[in-house]
């Protein structure tokens, strides 16, 4: 694989972070980005990534049958170390990941992908939403479904991973920042109490004073 799309350092805050300095922003939510992988996907991508000898087989014990009211006969299981590798190679290898791989060169847009969600910026309001019409057309030419309530367009303020951005700040959103101060007021574990404060910290260090 080229390196374009890099592998950075840090979870989802830091893929939020870097998007920062700029004034728009726009939040792309794929649907089901685990789950309705089936085996031939996985194999076609292992294989074009010249693991052919092994990639049937990896693709095959990679998933899990489904229940009866899923519209898929296997799916991948959470849990599992190749659960997000493996959708991400998929993604990688579509008409998607192929468009956002040039988008990543491009100076005047900042795009982050961070297991399902796709979060792109720009100080242009118009370059972005053009940006994000093409991110729309090129994730249904690959057949990845969006999910309509996470998926926010161009604005100056976007949602994802439950944290607001903006220009120049983030914050925990509201509806699970009161739950994650219930959970830790509700703690005996002074380090689950730790944790709470440390996440919302490293979100916004004012809020962790709240």
């Amino acid at each position: 694989m080229e390196e374009a799309l890099i592998l950075c350092n840090g979870g989802h805050v830091e893929a939020l972070n870097i998007h920062l300095e700029h004034l728009y922003f726009a939040t792309i939510d794929i649907s089901d980005f685990v789950w309705k992988y089936q085996p031939l996907p996985y194999y076609k991508s292992i294989e074009t990534n010249h693991w052919y000898d092994n990639a049937r087989k990896i693709a095959k014990l990679s998933t899990v049958k489904a229940s009866k009211n899923y519209p898929h006969s296997h799916h991948l299981p959470y849990g599992f170390n190749q659960s997000p590798i493996l959708p991400s190679i998929c993604l990688f290898d579509s008409t998607l990941g192929r468009y956002l791989d040039k988008l990543c060169k491009s100076k005047e847009v900042c795009v982050s992908i961070y297991m399902d969600d796709i979060v792109i910026s720009a100080q242009d309001n118009e370059l972005l939403n053009k940006v994000f019409d093409k991110i729309l057309v090129a994730a249904e030419k690959s057949k990845f479904a969006l999910s309509k309530e996470k998926t926010k367009p161009v604005a100056m303020q976007t949602e994802a991973f439950h944290i607001l951005v903006t220009h120049r700040n983030m914050k925990v959103e509201y509806g699970r920042f009161v739950k994650l101060q219930h959970a830790y007021s509700a703690s005996d574990s002074e380090a689950q109490k730790h944790g709470i404060g440390s996440y919302v910290g490293s979100v916004n260090k004012a809020q962790d004073n709240c």
